[in-house]
């Protein structure tokens, strides 16, 4: 079923061998959670295998499932954002798979702080009233550049600058957490300062990394699936570093 949504998509061409790889990664990963039970940090993977013991040939259990690897492939590859518009009842899925996320980072942040204020004294993540407001901002869906503006402000904050801009992370700096700085200053500084060779490279990394996440190389040229896309995938990318440390 999920690959004929892609095949009405027209989305088919090109993209076998990924979605052959997310096909085999997603029941891995189903695997690993199910086995993690109350520990896993993926309550949509818990909700599938779920959907499949209360009755995996019901219209409910089928449709859960469907939605479940929708949202899953299209965090995944920002190929497929397409198909996030196919159907009314995948907004209100999309929506709460966007809420759960939020709440997870949430909870991972809270778990990194006592595991390190137990070691340090102190917190990895700084926590203030701001950083509450980030999280609720995580949890909201975006579907234009305004938005879109709004989450990496808050996804910024939370990571990079609740990090103490990295000092309080393993050294180098992970990924992740400098391709949030990396997304921010393309979002909100000016790149024209400098020797004409830095602005060149400041302009393709700032490229470089939005394209990571959104499948583009600019906000510009995305519609509301692809930032609701890219939304899906950098919260993905954010569980995974949180889980990593």
């Amino acid at each position: 079923m999920l690959a004929s949504k892609v095949v009405a998509h027209k989305l088919q061409r090109k993209t076998a061998g990924l979605f052959g790889d997310f096909v085999q990664s997603f029941f891995t990963e189903l695997a690993i959670e199910v086995e993690k039970g109350s520990k896993s940090t993926r309550r949509e993977m818990l909700q599938y295998q779920e959907a499949i013991s209360y009755g995996s040939a019901d219209g409910p259990s089928i449709r859960t499932r469907l939605n479940i690897l929708t949202i899953a492939l299209v965090a995944k590859h920002p190929e497929f954002a397409p198909l996030l518009g196919d159907a009314a009842g995948l907004k209100d899925f999309k929506n709460q798979a966007i809420a759960e996320k939020s709440e997870a980072i949430s909870k991972q942040i809270y778990r990194i702080n006592e595991k390190h204020a137990a070691k340090h004294g102190t917190d990895l993540f700084k926590m203030t009233n701001e950083s509450v407001a980030a999280i609720k901002t995580l949890g909201m869906s975006c579907t234009n550049s305004e938005q879109h503006g709004k989450f990496i402000d808050a996804i910024y904050f939370l990571i990079y600058e609740g990090s103490g801009n990295c000092n309080r992370l393993p050294s180098p700096p992970p990924e992740f957490a400098m391709d949030v700085k990396f997304l921010r200053t393309g979002l909100r500084h000016d790149l024209d300062h400098g020797d004409k060779a830095e602005i060149v490279k400041k302009r393709i990394r700032k490229g470089n990394v939005f394209e990571k996440f959104s499948g583009k190389k600019t906000p510009n040229e995305c519609g509301p699936e692809d930032f609701v896309a890219t939304q899906l995938r950098i919260l993905a990318a954010a569980q995974s570093f949180l889980e990593a440390l």
